[in-house]
């Protein structure tokens, strides 16, 4: 359940409180691999949304020339600040994800860059491969490097 109200110039949401602690959260670090399967499922999940009616678009077509060549996938729905504080585990299951102010209409690239930061600081180098193989995914390094760039200028 969800409420929301314009008064003027402020806007509020309120929505429903999720149960579980997020995913940086040493507690659940035991089992990395456990975390970093979670992790990937919740992106391939947000990933899978219906985007064709997202309000938010953040795909390349905004960026420069260069930019929309290296870009082959089609967008899909994307979290925009997709790290493990913004991941919420409950009972060893995802039980949500939050603080989705920067979701749209994008590339899994502008996700795959924050993973890569969330994973390296949270859990350490040697787990980026594996979250990656969980998600499914074969990163094409040029265009990680072009969503590195933006990120870094976001």
């Amino acid at each position: 359940m969800a409420a929301y109200h314009k008064e003027n110039a402020t806007e509020y949401l309120v929505t429903t409180r999720l149960s579980g602690i997020d995913a940086s959260e040493t507690d659940l670090h035991s089992d990395k691999a456990a975390v970093i399967r979670l992790f990937a499922e919740s992106l391939r999940t947000l990933h899978a949304l219906e985007a064709e009616d997202c309000p938010q678009n953040w795909t390349p077509e905004s960026s420069i020339e260069r930019g929309r060549r290296r870009v082959a996938d089609g967008p899909v729905f994307t979290h925009g600040d997709y790290c493990m504080p913004n991941i919420l585990i409950h009972d060893s299951r995802l039980s949500g994800n939050v603080d989705l102010g920067y979701a749209g209409l994008g590339d899994p690239y502008r996700d795959f860059v924050s993973t890569y930061y969330t994973v390296r600081r949270n859990l350490g180098e040697e787990w980026i491969t594996p979250f990656f193989e969980a998600y499914g995914v074969q990163i094409d390094p040029q265009k990680m490097e072009w969503y590195r760039w933006l990120h870094a200028f976001g």
